[in-house]
């Protein structure tokens, strides 16, 4: 009896925690999303350039003036299990240490792309450079053609 409680439990366990997981990450998501469009806002109502940082090993994506300092304290840091697993931009890309994102002052970056895991799933996002649009695609090979495809 006391074993059939168990497996019970665990089972509603494990079905609650997959949707909770997949909360948090399109929560993360729309996190950076939501980041990318503020940098955008601010460098055109500034007039300025600005840079995104996304600190992968720090699991923090953070805001810097073209010079490279702090303009906020505020970012998206990494809920506990998330990482930035790896960036592309351009002909570069990043699976640990950091990445600069140049935004414009009129507010377009390069078309850039990023992976997040955690929670036992990995999601990769690209950000169209021109629009701001966020989508989520299936493998690092779509993101890929798509950051090389926006050139």
């Amino acid at each position: 009896m006391v074993l059939i409680i168990a497996v019970a439990a665990a089972a509603v366990t494990l079905r609650v925690q997959r949707p909770l997981r997949n909360a948090q990450m399109a929560d993360v998501i729309g996190a950076i999303g939501q980041f990318d469009f503020t940098t955008r806002s601010a460098a055109q109502s500034q007039d300025r350039p600005m840079r995104i940082v996304m600190d992968l090993g720090g699991g923090l994506v953070s805001l810097t003036d073209a010079d490279g300092k702090a303009l906020t304290d505020a970012g998206v840091r990494m809920p506990e299990g998330f990482t930035l697993a790896r960036v592309l931009v351009r002909a570069q890309s990043a699976n640990g240490g950091s990445m600069t994102i140049p935004c414009s002052a009129a507010g377009y970056t390069p078309t850039y792309a990023v992976n997040v895991t955690g929670g036992g799933a990995s999601r990769w996002l690209v950000v169209a450079g021109l629009s701001g649009q966020v989508l989520e695609v299936e493998n690092e090979a779509q993101a890929s053609q798509l950051v090389q495809a926006a050139k």
